[in-house]
């Protein structure tokens, strides 16, 4: 087994045909005496995106009497455990800049779709483990997807009344604490969560337990007035992202190309082709030294 989580397990396998290593994951097929619809979602997601850059290969789905499983493309360990292998606790602003753009660059596919992801946080953030792909970033789980939108129209579905909260509390927008119905705008605001946190250490909510005080430091981020104390440092430079987001209406299709100019100015010096923090034994974070953005 090299991973699990709530909802299942993911085994490392070797098809015997082509030599190739391959990640299986699988989840119960009943759970509280119900047939679970998690990884039936998931399928129908993945399959949807294949060939999309950003979306990981899938091999085959199925199900027998015990669990339901999908055999994959198998990626390296994904941002978060780097981060917590990284001597300083973090990743350079350089790594981030350009972790946050491909992400985005992959939210796009996944929402010109017709889909939200509902789950935008480091654990769900990989990149290859072969040379060829590995400054390439592909995000996963998409168990929490959901259509907002019908693709041959273009129009959105009409919103519910109580969309319940779906995500995971560290990395949901405001929106989804209000349990508002979810659009491409609070999955962008996960980017941004995930992303202060890879650069910074830690949320400014990380040690909170109660959602309602979780919900309410969040809030005060988005004070652009009131927020000043958040964004010292090393943080400095997601302002302007996080400017432009607050500005957004989550009706309203994101400016994805805005976005990723604001992420751009994070990693002005390097290319998507260069080396990354893990590769270097994080040398650039160790020897750290910035400006703050005028």
């Amino acid at each position: 087994m090299i991973g699990s989580g709530g909802y299942g397990q993911i085994y490392l396998a070797m098809d015997i045909l082509k030599y190739e290593e391959r990640a299986v994951k699988i989840e119960p097929r009943m759970r509280q005496e119900s047939i679970t619809k998690r990884m039936i979602m998931e399928q129908e997601a993945l399959q949807s995106l294949q060939g999309k850059l950003h979306c990981p290969l899938m091999y085959a789905s199925g199900y027998n009497d015990e669990f339901n499983f999908i055999v994959m493309q198998l990626l390296s360990e994904n941002v978060g455990d780097i981060r917590k292998r990284s001597p300083t606790g973090r990743l350079s602003k350089e790594s981030v800049g350009r972790i946050a753009w491909q992400t985005v660059n992959a939210l796009r596919d996944i929402h010109e779709m017709g889909y939200v992801h509902r789950d935008v946080k480091p654990a769900n953030i990989c990149f290859g483990c072969h040379f060829e792909n590995r400054h390439i970033l592909y995000l996963l789980d998409f168990g929490l997807f959901r259509r907002f939108k019908d693709t041959t129209t273009g129009q959105r579905f009409p919103p519910r009344k109580n969309a319940g909260f779906k995500g995971t509390e560290r990395y949901v927008s405001v929106r989804v604490h209000e349990k508002l119905e979810q659009t491409p705008l609070d999955d962008l605001f996960s980017v941004l969560y995930t992303s202060y946190e890879l650069m910074v250490g830690e949320v400014p909510w990380r040690f909170l337990d109660d959602v309602e005080e979780i919900y309410a430091v969040k809030q005060l981020m988005n004070e652009l007035g009131n927020n000043g104390e958040m964004f010292k440092g090393i943080a400095s430079f997601l302002v302007d992202f996080h400017r432009l987001l607050v500005s957004c209406d989550p009706n309203d299709d994101p400016p994805y190309e805005k976005l990723m100019e604001c992420l751009k100015k994070l990693f002005e010096t390097k290319s998507l082709e260069d080396p990354y923090d893990w590769e270097d034994g994080f040398r650039i974070t160790l020897n750290a030294s910035f400006v703050e953005p005028k």
